[in-house]
């Protein structure tokens, strides 16, 4: 049986955090998390940036 890898042909995605909302403090942990190292996924439901952290 083959791999998934080698039928794809693409390398699969690593992550060591997923932060599901990327509201004031989703962002803010994710680039805290960035700065040392840490490979973040963030899942954000919304199609598009909030404007408004109110």
């Amino acid at each position: 049986m083959e791999s998934p890898q080698s039928t794809t042909g693409r390398t699969p995605l690593m992550f060591d955090v997923i932060i599901v909302g990327c509201g004031p403090t989703g962002a803010m942990l994710a680039a805290e998390l960035g700065l040392h190292d840490v490979r973040v996924l963030v899942l954000e439901k919304g199609p598009s940036p909030s404007r408004s952290f109110a």
